[in-house]
């Protein structure tokens, strides 16, 4: 009996050790997985930052590009203003020119106004004149 208790056993522990084995290889073939992954993502991972090299020496341009506008456009802003206030200074003088000429051809019409009114009054005042 105490020999096929020790057979029995032994079966059990012959059990045990083939799944510990079996288990040991699974677990040794997820490790080779997980290198393998590691050893990918690596290589991703390098691959990615040169990207980002590539992407920050472009946002560098850019940025550089954009100063550059930015200078050429406060420039080009400041022209447009200096010729805005050249304009409006123009502007009244022009107005200011209209307001005299208005004023001149106004005294001019007065004055035309006047003449006619004495030259038609002129002769008869004249005749009355003579008859005193």
């Amino acid at each position: 009996m105490q020999l096929s208790e020790t057979n029995v056993e032994a079966e059990r522990t012959r059990g045990r050790l083939a799944a510990q084995v079996k288990e040991s290889g699974a677990t040794e073939q997820r490790i080779a997985q997980a290198e393998s992954e590691s050893e990918q993502l690596g290589a991703r991972l390098e691959q990615l930052d040169g990207e980002i090299a590539v992407h920050q020496s472009s946002v560098t341009a850019l940025e550089e590009q954009i100063a550059e506008a930015r200078a050429r456009l406060l420039g080009i802003n400041q022209q447009r203003d200096a010729l805005q206030a050249r304009l409006r200074e123009r502007e009244a003088a022009i107005e200011a020119g209209r307001q005299a000429i208005l004023r001149l051809l106004g005294e001019a019409s007065h004055l035309r106004n006047q003449w006619r009114r004495w030259r038609n009054t002129w002769p008869a005042s004249s005749a009355r004149r003579r008859v005193r």
